[in-house]
């Protein structure tokens, strides 16, 4: 009995979490909304692409933020000729790794096997974007394990 209502506990905690992150994810349309005279500058066709979630080479920094977000991790690389700045946005997934383990009982002198399953985050490169001077000039997409 106790045990149900420590699983009813969890669940209810994680479906309150759920909720609460679900309506702090960051939409186009909330983006959008921080920077609009920026947007309804846009060229219609931008506008659309940016409403739908996607970008185009030529888009600035400022459009691409507003179709995807803010990236996970920013690069810079200097050269001679050129400075690019690189956005990562990553993905992820979980891992479960299950294995035996092997217990002593040291005064009754017999070993104890039990399954331990782990679970973990695998992150990956999910896309990364291009720019130099300000100006989306390549990306490029993955999916996992790829």
């Amino acid at each position: 009995m106790q045990k149900k209502i420590h699983t009813l506990g969890f669940r209810l905690l994680l479906l309150g979490l759920l909720t609460l992150l679900v309506g702090c994810a960051s939409t186009p349309q909330k983006r959008i909304a921080e920077n609009e005279a920026y947007f309804l500058a846009l060229p219609k066709e931008d506008q659309e692409r940016i409403l739908d979630g996607e970008i185009a080479l030529g888009f600035t920094s400022e459009m691409v933020r507003m179709a995807l977000g803010s990236p996970d991790q920013v690069q810079r690389r200097v050269t001679a000729e050129k400075t690019e700045t690189y956005w990562i946005y990553l993905g992820s997934f979980l891992v479960v790794d299950s294995y035996q383990v092997r217990d002593f009982a040291r005064f009754s002198r017999v070993y104890h096997q039990r399954q331990v399953d782990r679970t973990r985050q695998q992150f990956y490169e999910k896309m990364r974007l291009v720019f130099q001077e300000d100006v989306l000039v390549e990306f490029g997409e993955s999916r996992r394990g790829q």
